[in-house]
């Protein structure tokens, strides 16, 4: 399989591109077949594009801009379409509505630049004739090209709209209409208009008043000032709402830990499937989720070679740092000696705290129904046979803090639902355990009648939740500190108009 992805991945790259790119087929619409001829023409210019640039003996990676800027899927005219092209295209392809657009001062006919290798003065010396090279004169002519296509569609009897944009979504600044809009007016109106007037005659469209989305009203409503309340269309919401597709999910213990640290959040991650945005740190050597996986397929492989020795388990753990390390390059360079000296410190608690037991499962799907009816799904990190024949559950933990507290329901909840899974699975298990093998420390869970019974009242729990939408915020601050839904959950207006 490795020397079949090494041959794919040795294809020229317009080769590679000609045969994995996805071309949206179908032709049962118009939008559909429009589709697939646009994809299928801009893979054809990129290919030709990238062929002619490898001839050359360039480097593709040097034309990627002028890829990406590249016009495609052009086409000759024809009726019933709408014809794009600038205002020089527009003369020999007038219809009879003409739409000139994007009017607006920042654009058309815009500022003179001068060109910082020839000068404006270096054009005037080559006579009246070069004096069109000039920055001025550009401008000029953009002007007198505008004109010149009002006239022009004007004689033909065409029907001309000029639009401006009034406000720059990009950089979110309010624009201004081109000085050729107020000339037009002039040449319309008379010269003697005011400004105030020409404002007046400029016909004003809202970003949310064209019926292009059916969620404008709440942009609308959101200018406007107001807030919007669910409580407030409690009436248009049938009171016999299934609930049996939330219900007929499985779920993982850390959902089950959400729900019970938010609801809120549980209801934004496990119900609507809102994920929540990723925050990179630029400057961190390892992240912390990078540096649990690293550990995690490193405990792995002393599961696999339970007599392997620690020299053998740091060397391998220092082998699988450096190959991270290469693979995401840091910013700042020497920074990767103390967090390496780290993470091998972190590696060699884990084998000291090891207590070399014989390993039934590790990173193994489990799944079953509760008897509440809640479908549990998940992936132990490891499971250890006692010398008695019983099992302990394992979760590595590679936080330096300790956040979990010996036999707590609400802090062990992902042990004790491994541990279900294993006791439906047919095993006896004694208990669940917590290693911090950065902290050093293990913290236990013990698995018995009591705990069972808390885990079935926490489940039921649940259940009624899911079964009546009940997905209050949490009142506990702590765990909305570093919550990335707290602009959107509702908790800060809570209470409020």
């Amino acid at each position: 399989l490795v020397k079949v992805a090494a041959r794919e991945l040795a294809l020229a790259p317009e080769e590679f591109l000609r045969k994995y790119s996805r071309i949206r087929k179908g032709n049962a619409t118009y939008t559909e077949s429009l589709v697939m001829t646009l994809d299928r023409s801009a893979l054809s210019s990129i290919c030709d594009q990238i062929r002619t640039v490898r001839s050359a003996g360039q480097s593709v990676s040097d034309v990627i801009n002028d890829l990406l800027g590249m016009n495609v899927c052009q086409q000759s005219s024809t009726g019933g379409a709408l014809h794009i092209t600038d205002i020089k295209g527009a003369f020999q392809n007038l219809r009879k509505n003409l739409y000139i657009a994007g009017m607006a001062a920042s654009k058309y006919p815009g500022s003179p630049t001068e060109n910082y290798l020839i000068l404006n003065s270096d054009y005037e010396l080559f006579g009246e004739a070069a004096s069109r090279m000039t920055s001025g004169e550009k401008i000029k002519r953009k002007t007198e090209n505008f004109n010149d296509l009002i006239l022009f569609a004007g004689g033909l009897d065409c029907s001309v709209t000029v639009s401006y944009p009034g406000m720059n979504v990009s950089e979110l600044k309010k624009d201004n209409a081109s000085s050729v809009i107020y000339d037009l007016l002039r040449k319309i109106h008379g010269s003697s208009i005011s400004w105030d007037d020409m404002n007046a005659k400029i016909e004003k469209t809202g970003y949310f008043d064209p019926s292009v989305s059916s969620v404008r009203e709440i942009g609308k409503a959101y200018n406007e000032g107001k807030y919007i309340s669910a409580d407030k269309y409690k009436e248009h919401v049938p009171e016999n709402i299934e609930t049996n597709i939330i219900l007929g999910l499985e779920y993982s213990p850390s959902a089950l830990l959400t729900f019970f640290q938010c609801r809120r959040k549980f209801m934004f991650a496990h119900v609507l499937g809102i994920a929540e945005p990723k925050e990179y740190n630029n400057f961190e050597t390892v992240s912390s989720k990078d540096k649990g996986t690293i550990a995690h397929q490193l405990m792995e492989r002393l599961a696999d070679k339970p007599d392997m020795s620690l020299t053998e388990f740091i060397a391998l753990s220092e082998e699988y740092f450096d190959r991270y390390v290469s693979q995401h390059p840091v910013i700042i360079s020497g920074s990767t000696t103390a967090v390496k000296a780290d993470f091998t410190e972190m590696m060699q608690n884990a084998y000291n705290s090891d207590p070399h037991n014989e390993v039934l499962i590790k990173e193994e799907k489990l799944s079953c129904t509760h008897e509440s009816g809640i479908k549990l799904t998940g992936y132990p990190d490891r499971v250890e046979r006692l010398s008695d024949g019983s099992c302990i559950v394992i979760d590595y933990k590679t936080g330096n803090k300790v956040d979990k507290q010996e036999d707590d329901i609400e802090s062990c909840i992902q042990v004790v639902v491994y541990s279900y899974l294993l006791e439906k699975a047919g095993y006896q298990v004694r208990e669940g355990q917590y290693r911090f093998i950065s902290a050093d420390e293990t913290i236990h869970c013990r698995y018995d009648d009591e705990m069972k019974k808390a885990f079935a009242e926490k489940l039921d729990l649940f259940k009624t939740a899911l079964e009546s939408s009940s997905f209050e915020c949490t009142g506990d601050d702590n765990a909305c500190r570093y919550c990335k839904y707290i602009t959107i959950c509702g908790k800060e207006t809570e209470g409020d108009e």
